[in-house]
């Protein structure tokens, strides 16, 4: 599972940052935005997991690396329990923790997520009337040096219900 975290990583993006965490047999992974600490278990343990964490972190600390954006892969190649998946990476004490035992936990794991939601949005703008209040609102706002100050919330909604009543007429 360690290699095929490896090649995933480099997939996405990530470099490895050489001779960082080798004192403690990890592997420090970097995208410029995030650090991802990957180390293999062959019979993991809570204990030993979690104080290698809260070792990872403080080297991290002192290295001068932001350990808010630190993520912990545990890899494995056995099948362990739910609640031993459950209490690692609920344990909040060191750095964030997922277990890898299949290349699917990718998934779990947001900013390592290949399926990026894309969003496009076209805006067709008309030349009709449709719009016509919010440009007066706009206007009116601007007028009232909107853009510059806070206007307080019963100048805005004066302005608003100016342009509701001629809309009205």
């Amino acid at each position: 599972m360690f290699n095929r975290t490896h090649n995933e990583l480099k997939e996405l993006g990530f470099i490895v940052l050489e001779n960082r965490l080798d004192g403690l047999g990890c592997t420090l992974y970097s995208n410029k935005q995030y650090l991802v600490v990957v180390k293999y278990y062959k019979n993991p343990s809570k204990e030993i997991i979690r104080n290698e964490s809260i070792k990872i972190r403080e080297e991290l600390f002192h290295l001068n690396f932001n350990v808010w954006n630190a993520y912990f892969l545990i890899c494995i190649d056995e099948d362990v329990s739910k609640d031993f998946l459950y209490l690692i990476e609920k344990d909040t004490k060191g750095l964030r923790k997922y277990v890898m035992k299949d290349i699917k936990d990718f998934d779990r794991i947001p900013i390592l997520s290949k399926e990026k939601g894309e969003f496009i949005f076209n805006v067709e703008l008309s030349n009709s009337n449709q719009f016509s209040e919010v440009e007066e609102i706009l206007d009116l706002l601007k007028i009232q040096n909107g853009l510059e100050v806070k206007l307080s919330t019963e100048k805005i909604n004066e302005i608003v219900s100016n342009v509701m009543v001629r809309m009205v007429d």
